[in-house]
């Protein structure tokens, strides 16, 4: 399950933005519980999220998000080769020069068979 989503330097984002699946203490009225019910999950000892939604003005990063999520999953699935193929996928924030010799970063923390676990990727455009 996830617990949470970072990314910085990559496509509309410059600076480090996360995205959380922790769920906060608000509890739905009475007549809505059962959006907590299914949406709230208790997974070693933290209340998660199942599902969230980001919303946002156009063109502020909402897909962005998305894509980063998505190519930190098919960076972490690809088989290993002996020539990096992930700088070729580097997309970094392109309104400032510094941002081009400045790594992104993605790291995923995830509850895998009861244990936390973060996964973390660096790469620079080459």
């Amino acid at each position: 399950m996830i617990v949470e989503f970072s990314v910085k330097n990559f496509r509309s984002f410059s600076d480090l933005q996360t995205i959380s699946f922790v769920a906060t203490s608000l509890k739905s009225s009475k007549d809505n519980q059962f959006v907590d019910l299914n949406n709230v999950v208790v997974n070693n000892g933290m209340r998660l999220l199942k599902t969230i939604g980001v919303y946002g003005a156009n063109a502020s990063g909402k897909s962005n998000i998305v894509h980063a999520l998505e190519f930190f999953c098919r960076a972490v699935k690809d088989l290993p080769s002996p020539e990096s193929r992930l700088s070729k996928l580097a997309q970094p924030f392109l309104y400032n020069e510094n941002s081009l010799n400045e790594d992104s970063f993605f790291q995923i923390v995830l509850i895998v068979e009861g244990k936390n676990t973060d996964m973390g990727l660096q790469l620079r455009k080459m």
